[in-house]
């Protein structure tokens, strides 16, 4: 495969030669520019966030005054796309393989965007009340129907 970008011959890089936590990961850099081809599910795997599925995030399609590129697997325009919310991220995304081309240093912001997004869920997920939780009643008072009962002791 060949890099979208400067179409110098993609190497293959196995991730989990060093028996680390990327066992799965074989990914294809781009020794001139410093791409990476993520095929589906390896940009998921490569990113350390704990809820966040970087690759389901809704992308929006960018338009971009760039050389337009082409998928290295399927050979298909590749879209420009970034996540809501993170106009300054700028991908391409194969709408065939679906398959991503990071170009270097994105993937950093990538991780950071997705980081924020897992800050926001655990944020939201510790002002949950639980229902256990007292909402502000006085102690002893239950609410039935609308009208307030005094429990008794």
């Amino acid at each position: 495969m060949n890099c979208p970008r400067c179409k110098s011959p993609l190497k293959t890089i196995d991730l989990g030669k060093s028996g680390g936590e990327y066992a799965a990961v074989v990914i294809d850099r781009c020794p001139a520019c410093e791409g990476v081809w993520y095929d589906r599910g390896e940009l998921n795997a490569r990113d350390e966030s704990v809820w966040t599925n970087v690759e389901a995030l809704d992308f929006e399609n960018r338009l971009t005054g760039g050389r337009r590129a082409f998928c290295p697997k399927c050979e298909v325009l590749l879209v420009p796309v970034s996540p809501k919310g993170a106009r300054q991220i700028v991908i391409d995304r194969c709408p065939e393989c679906l398959g991503f081309w990071v170009s270097a240093g994105k993937l950093e912001l990538l991780q950071k965007h997705a980081a924020d997004l897992d800050s926001e869920i655990l944020r939201r997920m510790v002002s949950i009340p639980q229902p256990n939780e007292s909402k502000g009643r006085s102690p002893g008072v239950s609410h039935f129907g609308g009208r307030r009962h005094r429990r008794r002791p």
